[in-house]
């Protein structure tokens, strides 16, 4: 994402030639990088805001369970040759299990224990990390992008699958929020963080 046309060749001793809406083109291409990079960090995020700060559980194996959905991602495309749309569903399905693995022989038997859950999560954290470098090596993994095309904006290219990125993270942002604060289920959950004893009086 960068604009189209620019060269990085600056002769010794000289300032760079100015060009007309460079400056603003290179503006535009950090600004649409940063959003893009944003919404990944704010994916990654939710999902801590909600163990962490909702939950009251220190999960420190969450990013292993975002790393165990990358690389079936990459198994079911890759290896196994299928469309990047049927990874999806393997990709959440797997993590939504080893999620619930974690929970039951880690997470529930420490319940109320943050200290313990912290030090037992960080173990299980780098007990995933050190079996992915086995199966799969330390060498970093693609899979292919499935969205082709370009986008233009004056000077700047973006790629159809950054927007199509961006949107999905707002949209799933959206329906978190959405779900938390106007779901009976959502409500539910809060009532449980704030207060689990008298939720559980509540059914």
């Amino acid at each position: 994402m960068f604009p189209r046309g620019a060269s990085g060749a600056v002769l010794p001793g000289r300032p760079p030639p100015a060009k007309k809406g460079c400056w603003m083109d290179s503006f535009v291409a950090l600004l649409l990088n940063g959003l893009n990079s944003s919404a990944l960090i704010l994916i990654a995020a939710l999902g801590m805001v909600i163990i962490c700060g909702m939950m009251n559980v220190i999960n420190l194996a969450h990013g292993e369970l975002i790393m165990i959905g990358a690389y079936t991602a990459y198994s079911v495309t890759q290896v196994m040759g299928r469309s990047f749309f049927a990874a999806l569903p393997a990709a959440f399905a797997v993590t939504a299990a080893a999620g619930a693995v974690i929970e039951r022989l880690v997470v529930k038997k420490l319940a109320g224990r943050p200290a313990e859950t912290m030090l037992a999560t960080f173990g299980v954290s780098v007990v995933l990390q050190q079996m992915t470098n086995i199966l799969f090596g330390a060498q970093s993994k693609y899979v292919a992008i499935p969205i082709a095309g370009k986008l233009a904006f004056g000077r700047v290219v973006v790629p159809y699958y950054n927007i199509f990125t961006v949107l999905l993270v707002a949209a799933v942002t959206a329906g978190t929020v959405w779900m938390l604060h106007r779901t009976k289920f959502g409500k539910r959950v809060r009532a449980i963080t704030q207060n689990r004893e008298m939720a559980e009086c509540l059914g």
